[in-house]
């Protein structure tokens, strides 16, 4: 198997945090054995110190320049611009452990996979959340579709993943942009592609306030619209009418749990709606009553 991969960097005004992410791409061991080519897109940055960085790193990565048009035009500029049979996402404020890539390609070769990803470490403001994104012990292999059906537990920046894949599925359609991440899973998993799993959380996945999309309204559309596509699909036909329901509740109650902390009416009302298609759901009962009780406060 071909150990060739290119590491994509979409950028845009991360200031310092930059120097984490590339420095961490810069630092993966087993080189001798993988070839690794950089590439970083500046999406129209307006930050003198990111222009500044991305200089500073120009004689040992690739930096192309563009003009503004998002994270998911930017990833599939990327993609375009890669010249590796793999490649790599890594967000400008995540970081790699060192043997990130060495392990993913072990895994890759181990079984046959087509998309590895890793589990990954979460800090930064994570006071509402746990440590880390999977359980080591539940991360699912093979056919993942119906467990990507119920969730996105794949983090972008732990994902290596074959270029002509993504290629094949379309790349990031931006019109779903902000679940593109997801969307894009979806239809690889609906290929028959083999996916593998890094239990060790060799991602470090930096978790903000920015991370929790204000467009509560807008996202909740999204992420609905992205399941559905996948339920019409000749794949997500196949999946039980009860499995079916249940990934819809889930996308309702996602919703509720992003919106809980800034409007407890709403995230009620869409753990109601949650509820509505899988009524045997404790997390969606318990977020309810919170969010219920919550508003009675709020409205005292």
């Amino acid at each position: 198997m071909s150990r060739s991969v290119s590491v994509l960097i979409p950028v845009y005004n991360p200031g310092e945090l930059l120097i984490e992410a590339i420095d961490s791409a810069l630092a993966q061991t087993g080189c001798d054995n993988i070839e690794i080519e950089i590439i970083a897109a500046d999406d129209g940055s307006t930050c003198e110190r990111t222009q500044e960085i991305l200089r500073n790193y120009e004689d040992r990565i690739t930096v192309h320049r563009k003009e503004n048009s998002g994270p998911a035009d930017t990833r599939n500029f990327l993609v375009e611009a890669a010249s590796h049979d793999w490649i790599a996402w890594l967000d400008q404020d995540d970081i790699w452990l060192p043997n990130k890539l060495e392990l993913q390609f072990e895994a890759a070769e181990r079984n046959g996979a087509d998309f590895v990803y890793t589990n990954a470490e979460l800090f930064g403001d994570t006071h509402e959340i746990g440590k880390f994104r999977n359980n080591p012990a539940s991360m699912p292999e093979g056919d993942v579709f119906e467990a990507l059906v119920d969730d996105n537990f794949i983090t972008t920046a732990g994902v290596m993943v074959r270029r002509q894949l993504v290629l094949d599925v379309g790349g990031h359609d931006i019109s779903v942009a902000g679940v593109d991440d997801w969307d894009m899973w979806l239809k690889i998993a609906a290929t028959g592609a083999k996916f593998a799993a890094i239990p060790e959380p060799v991602t470090l996945y930096r978790w903000h306030s920015l991370s929790m999309s204000k467009r509560h309204e807008e996202m909740k559309l999204l992420r609905e619209n992205v399941l559905k596509s996948a339920l019409e699909t000749e794949r997500g036909k196949q999946i039980s009418w009860h499995r079916q329901l249940q990934a819809l509740a889930n996308v309702a109650g996602t919703s509720a749990w992003f919106v809980s902390s800034a409007d407890s009416r709403r995230a009620a009302k869409w753990y109601r709606d949650s509820l509505r298609y899988w009524p045997l759901q404790l997390t969606a009962w318990k977020g309810l009553v919170k969010s219920t009780l919550q508003g009675m406060c709020n409205s005292k």
